[in-house]
């Protein structure tokens, strides 16, 4: 029986995802186009892990979406919000260690749409003492850093109505031609006059800057999709915690068309390439490669993978994901 085609989807990761390792992106996209039984179920496991590296970006988003969310709901913001750094990432610890013993156990997978078990810790790696009090260190720094900017006091001077906070549950997407594409931006104001969309940052400017540009353009595309918002009122605004830095930014036409452009080529690349896999008239290294940057492979959370440098035997299956 011929497979059913599959829609087309693309997102800011899966993009980066194909174009760094096409190994990769097949793993988390598409695993059951390579392997089954035992190692499906591993490389499905290891596709739900969030990587160490993702861990303090992912606490301090969540709790400063947290204390938006407490804003709006209750018209004041949260009593000495960075605190909450300490609980979350405990939660985060604790999601970990019961999903990982799950999987030992051959019990049922914890599900939580706001947690992710962490690779370190499914893969016996636990943190130390130090290293988990310099986390909360600091996260809880910036978080401070980021009720010190000056948008604190601009969004408690707006209608929270004109506030925009993605829910966990559905990821905010549009269709591009055939192509779904997923757009999860971190928060956005709608005001009369002008649409801004902000994206909350944790790593190092210099080396994320350009990503973030084009992340925050495929956040202003959305809003012209979706929203039917005109790109002429969208302003972009990278807040980089680590550098006590704002970068502001209108939006550039061309650097859209680009961007819709690659997503649509990498989608029906993808698709192809699959396609040849399951006629055979593909063959795996050809079609999906493992990457040749072989410093990304140690932060990869897919240790099923060949290349990676800890690499580990695929476990027996798990009776439910």
């Amino acid at each position: 029986m011929k497979r059913p085609e599959e829609p087309l989807t693309t997102s800011y990761l899966s993009h980066k995802a194909f174009k760094e390792c096409k190994r990769l992106w097949l793993y988390r996209y598409a695993p059951d186009r390579i392997v089954s039984g035992e190692a499906l179920w591993e490389v499905i496991r290891e596709g739900r892990l969030l990587p160490t590296s993702a861990l303090l970006g992912r606490v301090v988003d969540d709790v400063i979406t947290a204390a938006l969310r407490f804003r709006k709901r209750t018209g004041r913001w949260p009593h000495e919000p960075a605190s909450a750094v300490r609980k979350v990432l405990g939660d985060y610890v604790a999601f970990s260690r019961d999903w990982a013993n799950a999987v030992a156990n051959r019990e049922k997978w914890p599900r939580r749409s706001d947690r992710q078990a962490i690779d370190r810790l499914y893969y016996g790696e636990e943190f130390d003492l130090d290293e988990i009090e310099e986390l909360i260190s600091r996260g809880e720094e910036l978080v401070k850093r980021w009720f010190n900017f000056p948008l604190v006091s601009d969004l408690d001077a707006l209608n929270v109505e004109t506030w925009r906070i993605p829910e966990g549950a559905v990821t905010p997407h549009f269709l591009l031609g055939d192509v779904k594409v997923f757009a999860k931006f971190d928060f956005m104001t709608v005001e009369p006059e002008r649409v801004r969309i902000f994206d909350w940052k944790t790593g190092s400017v210099q080396r994320g800057e350009q990503g973030a540009r084009e992340q925050l353009h495929g956040y202003a595309d959305y809003a012209r999709h979706a929203l039917d918002i005109p790109l002429s009122r969208i302003e972009l605004f990278g807040v980089w915690l680590s550098a006590n830095f704002t970068s502001a930014d209108s939006v550039d036409e061309g650097l859209i068309e680009s961007l819709e452009a690659a997503w649509t080529a990498q989608a029906r690349s993808a698709s192809a390439s699959l396609s040849r896999l399951a006629e055979g008239t593909g063959d795996l290294e050809t079609e999906f490669p493992l990457t040749e940057q072989r410093w990304l492979c140690r932060g990869c959370v897919f240790r099923a993978c060949p290349q990676h440098p800890k690499q580990i035997a695929p476990e027996a299956p798990c009776s439910d994901v």
